[in-house]
């Protein structure tokens, strides 16, 4: 096999590569996918079957190509994702001097907007519960605490998700 040619026997080592690190079988399914797709793009738009011909401009237009067919950002970020472990494993191993996918900008993602209640709602909440005896009591009181912790759980995971941005 040449060194520089795009193929599934180059595709199938690297499979081998992450299923003997115990890589998940979606994941070797997702990569297998994206990495086949990308290949057969890359021969149907611009005729190239070696790494050689290949650069950072190929890996954006196929980003291009992705968001042409309305893929989410997301969806577009994991292809993206996938391709830049499949090219560093490329680069580990010698075949290329650079990993093109590090060329390529992740997309911007749409932040998730999660609506909480607001103070009249959870005040119409509570006035359904009657408060005359115990047992009625503990059923609003469970319920506050639980929402609570979820409310601290979700700002956690915000919180988080902001550091490991930032980093």
């Amino acid at each position: 096999m040449s060194k520089g040619l795009l193929s599934k026997n180059l595709l199938n080592d690297y499979l081998l590569d992450i299923q003997l690190k115990s890589y998940s079988n979606r994941t070797l399914k997702s990569v297998r996918n994206n990495n086949s797709l990308f290949f057969s793009f890359l021969k149907s738009e611009f005729n190239i079957t070696t790494l050689e011909k290949l650069s950072h401009i190929h890996i954006k237009a196929y980003i291009k190509h992705k968001q042409s067919l309305g893929l989410k950002t997301t969806y577009i970020n994991s292809i993206l994702k996938n391709l830049s472990m499949f090219f560093n494993y490329l680069q580990e191993e010698d075949y290329i001097s650079t990993n093109y996918a590090k060329k390529v900008r992740w997309q911007k993602e749409d932040k998730v907007i999660i609506k909480s209640f607001n103070d009249k709602e959870v005040s119409k909440m509570m006035q359904v519960y009657n408060f005359s005896n115990h047992i009625n009591t503990r059923k609003p009181v469970l319920w506050l605490y639980y929402l609570t912790q979820a409310y601290i759980i979700v700002n956690y995971a915000i919180q988080s998700l902001r550091y490991k941005k930032e980093c």
